[in-house]
């Protein structure tokens, strides 16, 4: 902040390495209409704008009062504002408010840049996550120019990354609407007990909410015939976005316990697709790194991938922290396979229905293998 001010630039202030706040965005949108995220390039930095953007949609899209203008400052390598200044001058990092971006370029940039665009899997996963960005734009030059640059990255017509971008939204929201479903058909299963898979009532707990005469505590309703509960009415449809967060976080789960586990976690990762069981590019690059380093996880972590260091000690001191059992690696695995096999039902009928049929029939076995070890 100092050295930004000496280079004349006085509207600054600094994060003091939180993220940014709601509090703090409506303040910044009392004094000015734009502003201008000046974060490190690093990983840690680059994370932080990404929360800062989440709460700046957040804020945007939730208030009456007047909208901010978020831009992001690019920062050469390794080099934070105060480098900047002294290396270049102050005329560079002047420059380089001049030059920033818009959010939504940065995005799709960020996608592009962490994203696995090797494989088809890798380019199916970024092209959901730029999809969030571009397909809700407006027909603007901003919009186009992102389309050309999607297009130039992944080699593909700019037609096709229109109509990819269209079906990876319709996919990651079928995806959504079908785990909505699969929580609603676990749920409707009248079990003793569930199952709390972390935290500090982790373990089985009693079931209160199961079907009986006169309706039960969930609305559900008494069928008389056939002696057993009538479903709930179905659950309400979710944020696409909240669901691939859930499905990310459950192969952290799966990956913790197996790091928990080392023996049969090295076992069953071996035995893992890892391109084709996860979905994210993170833990997709966590799960293949971790193969064979079960027992020793951050003896070879590569230099500078800081992301995948943090990652990997998130795991390491996640899994200390788990009462890790076989049933519960069982499990997640199990719940790896039903988002496996629903991404593939989601494709399969985009390309036209053919194959959806088995997928189907093998996800109600899933699905019946995660009611019994629930009940």
């Amino acid at each position: 902040m100092i050295a930004l001010r000496q280079a004349g630039v006085s509207e600054v202030v600094a994060s003091m390495g939180t993220a940014l706040t709601e509090a703090q965005i409506d303040a910044i949108a009392r004094l000015a209409p734009n502003a201008f995220f000046c974060q490190d390039p690093d990983a840690a930095g680059q994370k932080s704008v990404a929360r800062g953007i989440a709460g700046l949609r957040q804020r945007n899209s939730g208030s009456s009062l007047r909208s901010i203008d978020f831009r992001v400052v690019r920062l050469p390598p390794g080099q934070d504002p105060a480098d900047v200044v002294q290396r270049e001058g102050a005329v560079a990092i002047r420059e380089r408010l001049e030059t920033a971006v818009p959010i939504e370029r940065f995005e799709v940039e960020r996608a592009l840049q962490l994203g696995d665009t090797s494989t088809s899997g890798g380019r199916d996963a970024v092209m959901r996550e730029i999809a969030k960005v571009i397909v809700p734009m407006p027909a603007t030059v901003l919009r186009s120019d992102l389309i050309q640059l999607v297009s130039s990255r992944l080699q593909l017509g700019e037609n096709l990354v229109n109509e990819g971008l269209r079906s990876a939204l319709r996919q990651a929201e079928e995806e959504a609407r079908r785990e909505a479903g699969v929580a609603a058909a676990t749920a409707a299963v009248p079990e003793q007990g569930g199952w709390a898979p972390e935290g500090p009532r982790e373990g089985w707990a009693p079931r209160t909410d199961r079907f009986r005469p006169g309706g039960s505590r969930r609305g559900g309703r008494w069928d008389a015939r056939r002696g057993r509960g009538y479903d709930p009415p179905p659950a309400e449809p979710v944020d696409p976005h909240a669901a691939l967060v859930r499905r990310e976080q459950s192969e952290r789960a799966f990956l913790a316990l197996c790091l928990a586990l080392p023996d049969e976690g090295e076992r069953r990762l071996a035995e893992t697709d890892v391109d084709d069981y996860f979905s994210a590019p993170a833990t997709r690059e966590a799960a293949a790194y971790l193969r064979g380093r079960m027992r020793t996880p951050a003896a070879e972590l590569p230099t500078g991938n800081e992301a995948l260091a943090r990652l990997v000690a998130e795991l390491v001191i996640r899994a200390g922290d788990l009462e890790a059992t076989l049933p519960k690696l069982e499990l997640e695995a199990l719940q790896l396979e039903l988002h496996r096999l629903e991404r593939h039902m989601s494709t399969a009928r985009l390309s036209g229905g053919e194959g959806v049929q088995a997928l189907a029939v093998e996800r109600q076995r899933v699905l019946d293998a995660i009611r019994h070890k629930l009940t």
